[in-house]
């Protein structure tokens, strides 16, 4: 089928350079998306302002309750929510016989940004930070990153309301079996603006308050923090108010 043909069906126009683009040589027809995806795809990714991995695979006999030789290391087997800032359930594994993952355990020391693959019952990617040094199972993804200073930014962006929104909504792969799931890859692609000085701070500012609540209460209600960082978040990429509205009526 002809790209002129494609058009008249769509009643929306596209260009080549569009679909060449874009993953697996797809095309969107909904103006909307593509709207909202060239304002979130940008030149720089969180890729680039991060090294990242997934966690290790080892079978189940080879994890301990205790450090039971020099070549135990501890990992972090739990579930965890938006913002976690607790991470007491810990395990120990025999990183000698380890399936997946790094082949060194050092790899995980360091800050990093850690996302579930699995996003919650309503759609939104949980992700938090860390400079504890341990290892995670394979169903996390690690970003560590490069300038610190832009940690808790990168953070927040990965919370955000439109980033679940773009992910979860607009992606096909994430819906390819029973759970809602989300790659490395999709994490690793999307964009990051120029972030000034400023909104770095107010950003970083609110993100510190909500880890300091969650460190004392996990249960503790931050949702208002949560819609701040949000407002800041849509800001930062140049929404519209009828997209800020539709995702803000879309995602929970």
């Amino acid at each position: 089928v002809s790209f002129e043909i494609l058009q008249r069906i769509a009643y929306v126009p596209f260009e080549i350079r569009d679909w060449q683009a874009s993953e697996m040589l797809s095309i969107v027809f909904n103006p909307f998306w593509r709207g909202l995806k060239s304002k979130i795809y940008l030149e720089k990714s969180i890729g680039d302002y991060t090294t990242s991995f997934r966690g290790i695979l080892a079978d189940k006999e080879d994890y301990s309750d205790t450090k039971q030789s020099p070549d135990y290391v501890e990992v972090f087997t739990q579930s965890f929510n938006r913002y976690e800032s607790q991470f007491t359930e810990l395990s120990y594994v025999d990183y000698r016989r380890i399936k997946e993952g790094p082949k060194n355990a050092k790899e995980f020391e360091g800050q990093k940004i850690f996302v579930r693959r699995i996003v919650n019952r309503q759609l939104r990617i949980m992700a938090t930070i860390t400079d504890k040094s341990f290892a995670v199972k394979k169903d996390i993804y690690l970003f560590f990153p490069i300038e610190k200073s832009f940690s808790n930014a990168l953070l927040a962006i990965i919370n955000s309301k439109l980033v679940s929104f773009l992910l979860t909504k607009g992606s096909s792969s994430a819906r390819k079996d029973d759970f809602t799931q989300i790659t490395l890859g999709d994490i690793r692609n999307i964009g990051v603006p120029n972030i000034n000085e400023g909104a770095n701070s107010s950003i970083s500012g609110f993100v510190t308050q909500i880890l300091t609540l969650k460190k004392a209460n996990p249960e503790a209600d931050t949702t208002a923090l949560e819609a701040e960082i949000d407002q800041l978040v849509y800001a930062l990429y140049g929404l519209t108010a009828e997209e800020i509205a539709l995702i803000e009526t879309s995602v929970k």
